[in-house]
């Protein structure tokens, strides 16, 4: 903000001249703020400019190079499996939800039918495995844990162990686990 200026002691003449003098310097200061908006302005617009060619390069080359976009399944799946949980030989309630709601996410979740529902175009074999199944739908379960068990923990007077079983037989890969259509698993804890 500006000091205001005093204007005693100086003649008319003399005052038009500084109020001229200060005017053109404020038009002065205004033209180089207004040009370094436009510089500023310009090198932003060019920033985008080269970020957009750079990708529509990049998918002209991605789109005629014949490289593919990988997925685990080709397109769109509606797949359902079983699921049971036993913690010393008593069977635990799977999560859940009111009316026709879901809990977990969108491509890996349950409705109130308690069965694994995979919905969508499924990325990588990763995202749907049990471990993810059982964290989004709040249940803890990992290689050495299962609900609040720990492997070593006893289970009526002996220490108990982390057991995956599908469609009956049991399968050491646990948390890793990738679900299939179709299938059963029950997660022990004995």
């Amino acid at each position: 903000m500006e000091e205001p200026i005093d204007y005693s002691g100086l003649s008319k003449s003399e005052r038009k001249k500084l109020k001229r003098e200060l005017k053109e310097q404020r038009k002065v200061e205004e033209g180089k703020r207004i040009a370094a908006g436009k510089r500023n302005k310009k090198v932003i617009g060019w920033f985008f400019t080269i970020l957009v060619a750079g990708v529509l390069i990049y998918g002209i080359y991605f789109l005629f190079s014949g490289e593919k976009f990988e997925t685990y399944t080709d397109g769109p799946v509606h797949w359902h499996a079983n699921i049971k949980v036993f913690v010393c030989g008593n069977e635990i309630e799977m999560p859940s939800p009111f009316g026709n709601q879901h809990i977990g996410s969108p491509l890996l979740h349950t409705h109130d039918d308690r069965l694994i529902h995979i919905e969508g175009t499924i990325i990588k074999a990763e995202d749907i495995t049990l471990g993810k199944y059982m964290s989004n739908v709040g249940m803890n379960f990992k290689n050495d844990e299962l609900i609040d068990k720990r492997d070593g923990d006893l289970c009526e007077g002996k220490p108990g162990k982390v057991k995956l079983f599908v469609d009956g037989a049991e399968n050491i890969e646990l948390v890793d686990y990738i679900i299939k259509d179709g299938e059963s698993y029950e997660l022990r804890f004995e």
